[in-house]
């Protein structure tokens, strides 16, 4: 006996979840592009932010320090201790933004 089959072929003994329901858990959802684009402009902003960050932390640091240095008669203590804690709050401060865009 030939089961019954409805106007789209599908026949009536068989269950709803099919060979589509297979194929569909099988296929990759499609990506999103407007994600991937927000993604390449935060790492663009990300690359225009990090030098004048960076340069601006450790120059000032250094400044600083230089500027201490010639008020104490420490020289070059303080310049070298400004431009390394300069250095680590550019890339802390930079870390921190990297962090924020993901």
């Amino acid at each position: 006996m030939v089961p019954a089959t409805d106007g789209m072929g599908r026949s009536g003994d068989r269950p709803a979840t099919g060979a589509s329901t297979e194929m569909d858990q099988n296929q990759k959802p499609p990506s999103d592009p407007d994600k991937e684009r927000r993604r390449r402009l935060a790492l663009l902003e990300l690359a225009y932010i990090a030098p004048p960050t960076l340069l601006v932390a450790v120059v000032g640091a250094c400044y600083l320090g230089r500027y201490l240095d010639r008020k104490l008669g420490t020289e070059p203590g303080l310049a070298l201790a400004g431009c390394i804690l300069g250095l680590m709050a550019g890339c802390l401060y930079l870390f921190r933004i990297a962090r924020k865009l993901e």
